[in-house]
């Protein structure tokens, strides 16, 4: 896939994910530069930025609780895949709606050119859409 078809597939992922936000779904991504890179992106939507702490575990927890979905957009790499398979598997433990649809999709998009979500960030214009 070349740059530009990635860039529209982004953006109508972007869509996509602002509308499941839209529907009461909480967006989890590792940090801060994930965030920004999603907000680039044009997201508009809550996110919850896990650290590597207990305590953002126990708020992950209790943040989910409250919401309809919980989409999953963590990091591609050995850190981001074992974090992934440990906070999908305590949220669903707890019976929570989990999706790792769009982090699958984003994958895709990018041919494999994202590592890490903050990558993302060079598919977007410096206006921050792409």
């Amino acid at each position: 896939m070349d740059e530009e078809a990635a860039k529209e597939r982004l953006l109508s992922l972007t869509h996509q994910l602002n509308f499941e936000s839209e529907r009461g779904a909480l967006i989890v991504v590792e940090g801060a530069r994930d965030e920004m890179a999603l907000r680039r992106l044009g997201f508009e939507g809550e996110v919850y930025k896990l650290c590597y702490t207990r305590r953002s575990m126990s708020g992950l927890m209790a943040k989910a609780e409250v919401h309809s979905k919980v989409i999953l957009l963590l990091d591609y790499d050995l850190k981001g895949r074992a974090l992934m398979k440990k906070v999908s598997s305590m949220l669903q433990d707890k019976g929570l709606n989990v999706d790792t649809t769009f982090r699958r999709e984003i994958r895709a998009a990018t041919g494999g050119l994202a590592s890490h979500l903050e990558d993302l960030k060079r598919f977007a214009s410096k206006e921050g859409v792409v």
